[in-house]
This record gives structure tokens, C-alpha cells and sequence, in this order.
């Protein structure tokens, strides 16, 4: 809470509120990153990939984020 201040707030509205599919963009990408056949896929890559997850996150639990980087065959993280 002590993160999420009234120009947070503006500023996510106006980044949502000019795309009519950013929302639903984003609630799948959301949805992908958890499917399970992710990492599979994943192990094809590549190119190097960087990793980033916050502690706070509420929708891509730690432990996915620990089996993308074992999938990922060159990864840089910041988790």
C-alpha cells in the first residue's frame, strides 16, 4: 500500500485506459507465464533472457518464477 500513491494510480489508468486490449493483454500474459507447458517451450531459446519478479507479486508465485529459471537455458535474474 505505502507503494501505490494517486500518481501510480493515474499513471496505470492512462497507460490501460488508451488501449481498449492492454487489460486483457496483460491478464494473458499473466495466464501464460503460468501454464505449466511454459518452461518446455522455454528451453528452446536462444537468446539470453532477463528474468525480473517482484516479492510483492500476487499473480506469478516465486515458485514459477524458480521453474522458468531452471528452464531457461540462459538466464539473467533479478529475483
Amino acid at each position: 500500500p505505502d507503494l501505490v500513491d494517486r500518481d501510480r494510480i493515474e499513471e496505470t489508468f492512462l497507460t490501460y485506459s488508451r488501449k481498449s486490449e492492454a487489460v486483457r493483454s496483460f491478464m494473458l500474459a499473466t495466464e501464460a507465464i503460468r501454464d505449466r507447458r511454459l518452461g518446455g517451450r522455454l528451453s528452446e531459446l536462444t537468446r539470453p533472457v532477463l528474468l525480473l519478479w517482484g516479492s510483492r507479486d500476487k499473480l506469478v508465485s516465486r515458485k514459477i518464477i524458480d521453474d522458468l529459471k531452471t528452464a531457461l537455458p540462459e538466464v539473467e535474474s533479478d529475483v
